[in-house]
């Protein structure tokens, strides 16, 4: 088990398990300005780089009332992990959990330890 993700390069996404036991982001959809964390819809989890590849796990059924939410998920991991060309993007994504155009997008990042479950 690595605890420690950081520096991992990321060349891949896909769909896949996530272990929520183990480091991972949760990604929420959900307007910051009329509703609350509680409010958001969990619509998936990423889970850590192994060997450059990414797994995401869609919590929401693939269907057309919910398929906009998986559409707009999808761009957000390819942008932050494959496209800002970050030399960490793991880490840099644990850094865009606490900025402020992560709380005003409609997609919100967590970022969870392992062996907590609460956001770091």
């Amino acid at each position: 088990m690595r605890e420690d993700h950081t520096g991992a390069a990321i060349r891949e996404l896909r769909e896949g398990p996530v272990d929520r036991e183990e480091d991972h982001f949760e990604l929420r959809f959900g307007a910051a300005t009329r509703d609350n964390w509680d409010d958001w819809i969990l619509v998936a989890l990423i889970g850590p780089p192994e060997a450059g590849a990414t797994n995401i796990q869609f919590l929401v059924d693939s269907q057309e009332s919910t398929a906009h939410l998986i559409e707009k998920v999808w761009r957000e991991v390819k942008f932050y992990f494959l496209e800002l060309n970050e030399d960490d993007p793991w880490l840099y994504a644990q850094y865009h959990c606490g900025t402020t155009s992560n709380l005003y997008s409609d997609i919100h990042w967590s970022f969870y330890k392992s062996g907590h479950d609460v956001p770091a």
